[in-house]
């Protein structure tokens, strides 16, 4: 499946409470016509990011959202904005749309477990076709050395759920990717950072039939522009 992500845009500037209608609409218009210029070329889903600290996160949290117009208050409303753009991407293209929520948000007043349970049965209600389990800064709640902070949720929700439910988050070996869509509900997995460390490592595991990536977590390739693997730089040294 070809797979477009999209996140942040142009007219993603003002705070979700000082968005008008039409600034509403013409955010709108913009994933949509991303989806149709994506689907042109090739491609045949796309995910829209309503987790970490992107827009759409913010403006679906109660945390940064107050509007007391059908677009803020209960989750419903404050989800709205993105089931609507769910609903035409379905309507005028056919996509495989794909929704990136945060677990939880890690502040006091802000999206909680029970919430964003909540929030990704109402996308899959409405259209969404697969649901990626992310998090905003989730080490500040949890510990960093635990590989799988997100399983217990995603397991749980794919229990809950008719589509399917993607796993992130230190997926680093073979043997314990195996043994997560051996035993629990998880049926895909995301995984970005190990690419940068070692681009072929999915060839080098089939190969081989077990591997560990090089990829440490140290996030040098997201924190960074030049998104520059720091293995790399132990190896010219």
């Amino acid at each position: 499946m070809a797979f477009f992500y999209y996140d942040d845009g142009d007219n993603q500037k003002a705070e979700p409470n000082d968005l008008t209608i039409d600034g509403i609409r013409k955010l709108q218009a913009e994933v949509i016509m991303v989806a149709k210029k994506f689907s042109f070329a090739g491609f045949d889903c796309i995910q829209i990011n309503m987790g970490n600290n992107f827009y759409l996160s913010r403006f679906t949290n109660p945390y940064f959202n107050q509007r007391k117009d059908k677009y803020g208050g209960n989750t419903l409303n404050r989800l709205r904005i993105v089931l609507e753009i769910i609903q035409l991407i379905k309507k005028t293209i056919g996509f495989h749309v794909s929704c990136r929520i945060n677990i939880e948000d890690v502040r006091k007043g802000g999206l909680m477990q029970e919430e964003s349970m909540k929030m990704a049965k109402l996308l899959a209600e409405h259209g969404a076709e697969s649901i990626q389990i992310t998090g905003r800064t989730i080490s500040m709640k949890y510990d960093a050395s635990q590989k799988h902070i997100f399983l217990d949720f995603a397991n749980k929700l794919a229990q809950d759920i008719d589509i399917p439910v993607i796993l992130a988050e230190n997926l680093r070996d073979m043997e314990t990717m195996n043994g997560i869509l051996n035993t629990s509900n998880i049926e895909f997995m995301s995984l970005s950072k190990p690419f940068i460390a070692q681009a072929d490592f999915l060839a080098d595991w089939k190969e081989n039939g077990k591997g560990t990536s090089r990829c440490k977590g140290c996030n040098n390739c997201y924190s960074k522009k030049e998104s520059r693997c720091l293995q790399f730089d132990a190896i010219d040294d």
